[in-house]
């Protein structure tokens, strides 16, 4: 292909690229226009909506108002009534008579008349004596009442609800004695003003916005997120109740209280909250409205945009032919001239003469040319003098590639020396199994030559101390961090110390200063554990401890606030507490480090803490070493394939069933904090 014919079809394919992005851009805005027209179609009809709903709520809201009126006046009545009633001396009977009679009148439908200690001794007829209580918790609703009995109120007046004994609606009000301390209380039943509520006027604005063409269906819910109102057209593939994700949309937009909108195969849906004139929230609504005249109108716009765009790409094309032809007729001249001059003949003439880019060219061209002949009459010296040069480069690589070969030798070894530490260092058998009435197994594999995880089993005297930890990174610097902690620890414990706070203080302080003088700033997350007669103490910054209990109840212990890492801070005595858990017979804890729970598969997706609790309750029956392997083999095999990108630390620990399964505390069974603590959840 020519050079004429390549400048066409760049030329050409510019024009395209330019084009064919604007028809997408406006394609693109004309569709976004279209929705939000249809968008505003649906706000206007929750707008109508909500102006009726308000109504709505309105009418049942001046009902009650007028019955809570009509209530009060009736007990005041009746607290009348009893004072004179006790002052004639009319025997209680007859009391109770003209009360039954206001009931049977219709004007409320119970009334309780306490004595001065708040028991009802006039009440409905059937019931028995009932005894009003300031305590909330033995009387949820009742309560609010007792301030009359005190004189500390004269009116209280309890909103419809529900009530707790037969989940009908009443309403109650109640007003103090006159002659003395006493509660007239009256209720009435309102089930009419909860109808009001839920249907007044929503079906017929539900069917006159339904016949609009392009409006499928509506819906609608309270604050509580109840369905009130809605349906679907007749002859739309929609059901008559929403369905699920609809529900999910109506209670999104009750939270979030912003109105929200996207297509879905029904349709547009358009959810938009309801308020009331001022502002106040009533619900949300969800409309779905048709596409057909949007799909239209997108349709006829799409034609008309390739259309133009035709017109537009064989516009160009024509213009570009004309254009590259007028381009490339001096380019053809100069390469003809350069043929004729690479196969001996140097005095072809050039077009320098021309003031355009062509010109320069063939001006530079014709510099060149003139230079090239003077390099010919030197290229034989400077090819010695080149090949010189690089017969001293090419010493040199060598020598560099040799010392380089020397150099990764030596890491090598290095890298093998700190391995071969680390694996040394790892409990032995005899440490796990020599280790009180427990049960231990651990597994550990680096990611790397050299690992950064720690985990060690010591006993003395019936207890057993056990240490796990995760230095950041992996490799040499993460293993000699991870080396010396562990001296450290066996260091301090065999000499004696039990301060947990000052060992983690001093394991910090020299994790601090032996990395800054590596300047290599590592960190350390560390826990340590000490387990004596079933209690076992834990205190330090670490991945989560999991209880899996022997009946299969599983308790995760946050070590967040048992300290801070090591390495980080000069002084961390501050941050260090202790959480004390006891394990029964049969119950199992599980240490790790962050690889288990952060292993990927190839989606990369982690194992995580869920799952990992999930194998743990399901095989803890098993003896500690299988349980382990179980789990093991558990995170391999999510991983697969994939790389293992962190060290994989698992310590297993479970009591033996021959242990006694009783607890020396009366906490037993629960997880104590040190006074650092706050208790999670």
């Amino acid at each position: 292909m020519n050079f004429q014919r390549r400048l066409l079809w760049v030329l050409a394919g510019v024009a395209a690229i330019s084009v064919l992005p604007t028809m997408v851009v406006f394609h693109w805005n004309t569709r976004q226009e279209l929705i939000r027209r249809s968008e505003a179609d649906g706000i206007r009809i929750a707008n109508a909506i909500s102006r009726t709903l308000a109504v709505i709520q309105d009418v049942p809201g001046t009902v009650e108002d007028k019955v809570t009126a009509h209530m009060v006046s009736t007990a005041t009545a009746i607290a009348q009534l009893v004072a004179v009633s006790e002052r004639q001396g009319e025997p209680r009977s007859v009391l109770q008579k003209r009360l039954n009679s206001i009931i049977r009148s219709g004007a409320i439908d119970e009334f309780w008349v306490t004595d001065a200690d708040g028991c009802a001794r006039l009440r409905p007829p059937g019931n028995a004596v009932f005894c009003f209580s300031p305590d909330p918790k033995q009387q949820p609703q009742s309560h609010i009442f007792w301030p009359l009995l005190t004189g500390q109120a004269k009116v209280v007046v309890q909103g419809a609800r529900k009530r707790e004994i037969d989940d009908r609606i009443f309403q109650y009000v109640g007003v103090a004695g006159v002659d003395q301390r006493r509660i007239v209380q009256v209720g009435t039943r309102l089930e009419l003003l909860n109808s009001l509520h839920q249907t007044l006027g929503l079906d017929r604005l539900i069917d006159e916005m339904l016949n609009e063409d392009e409006v499928v269906g509506i819906w609608i819910v309270n604050l509580q997120g109840q369905l009130i109102g809605g349906k679907a057209k007749a002859d739309s593939q929609l059901q008559q109740k929403p369905t699920k994700a609809h529900q999910e949309l109506l209670q999104r937009v009750l939270s979030t209280q912003q109105t929200a909108s996207l297509i879905r195969p029904e349709g547009l849906v358009v959810v938009v909250p309801l308020r009331d004139r001022n502002e106040q929230l009533l619900g949300s609504t969800l409309i779905v409205l048709s596409l057909k005249s949007l799909q239209g109108a997108l349709a006829l716009q799409t034609r008309s945009l390739v259309g133009i765009g035709v017109a537009v790409l064989l516009l160009v094309v024509a213009l570009s032919y004309v254009v590259a032809g007028r381009m490339v007729a001096p380019i053809v001249a100069l390469n003809r001239a350069s043929q004729a001059i690479a196969r001996g003949r140097w005095d072809q003439p050039l077009p320098t003469d021309r003031d355009d880019e062509v010109g320069a060219l063939a001006t530079s061209f014709a510099r060149m040319l003139t230079q090239l002949q003077v390099q010919m009459e030197t290229l034989e010296q400077r090819v010695y003098e080149r090949t010189h040069d690089l017969a001293a480069a090419n010493s040199e690589i060598l020598s560099l590639n040799q010392k380089l070969s020397d150099e990764n030798q030596r890491m090598g070894a290095e890298l093998s020396v700190v391995r071969r530490l680390h694996q040394m260092i790892l409990p032995k058998e005899e440490d796990l199994l020599n280790t009180a009435d427990l049960d231990i197994a651990a597994f550990m594999q680096p990611a790397d030559e050299v690992g950064g995880d720690y985990y060690d089993v010591l006993h003395r005297d019936g207890r057993v101390e056990i240490g796990i930890g995760d230095v950041t990174g992996h490799g040499l610097e993460s293993g000699m961090v991870m080396l010396m902690v562990q001296a450290a620890v066996r260091t301090l414990l065999a000499a004696g110390e039990t301060d947990r706070v000052k060992t983690i203080n001093t394991l910090n302080q020299l994790v601090y200063d032996n990395t800054r003088r590596m300047r290599s700033y590592k960190n350390m997350t560390l826990s340590l554990l000490v387990y004596e007669a079933g209690w076992l103490s834990l205190c330090g910054q670490h991945e989560e401890a999991i209880v899996v209990r022997a009946g299969g109840e599983v308790e995760r212990v946050d070590t967040l606030d048992l300290g801070f890492p090591l390495g980080i801070e000069a002084d961390v005595s501050a941050f260090v507490a202790e959480a004390r858990v006891y394990l029964y017979p049969g119950d199992v804890l599980v240490l790790y480090t962050d690889g288990v729970t952060e292993a990927t598969d190839r989606h990369n997706q982690l194992y995580g803490s869920d799952r990992l609790c999930a194998i743990l309750q399901a095989q803890r029956d098993h003896p500690a070493r299988e349980l382990c392997q179980l789990v093991v083999d558990d995170v391999y095999r999510h991983i697969g394939d994939s790389k293992v990108f962190d060290d994989i630390t698992l310590i297993v620990i479970k009591r033996q069933l021959a242990a006694s399964a009783e607890p020396s505390d009366p906490t037993s069974g629960m997880v104590e904090l040190g006074p650092a603590m706050t208790p999670r959840a």
